[in-house]
């Protein structure tokens, strides 16, 4: 993540590397903070990614940007019932939320005002 991030133009903090926790279970957790936000990962261990991108601005852009580079760097392989033959394969988006900013109750996009 921290190659998808830095080729994104992001700047990733010195006084604060990334961290990785693997005591939770099969998987792990990677929180990688930069410049203007941070990065958490979730991975079960199997087949479930879960990533968590927050910037103060709002960048449409910057968001497919870092996930277009995450899923090209992230090695998947998958092994077919049939034949045990191993396909490479691409991680799927299977859901993307993004989240507005707010104050006081009330909830806006900055392109909504």
């Amino acid at each position: 993540i921290t190659q998808a991030l830095t080729r994104s133009g992001l700047s990733l903090l010195s006084e604060q590397p990334p961290h990785v926790g693997t005591n939770q279970g099969d998987g792990c957790v990677v929180m990688v903070p930069f410049v203007g936000g941070n990065c958490v990962i979730l991975w079960d261990g199997r087949i479930h990614v879960d990533i968590n991108l927050f910037t103060f601005a709002e960048d449409r852009d910057l968001a497919e940007e870092v996930q277009s580079r995450f899923v090209i760097r992230v090695p998947t392989t998958t092994t077919a019932d049939d034949d045990d033959e191993s396909v490479d394969n691409e991680l799927i988006i299977a859901l993307r939320d993004v989240q507005p900013r707010g104050y006081g109750g009330v909830v806006n996009f900055l392109s909504d005002l």
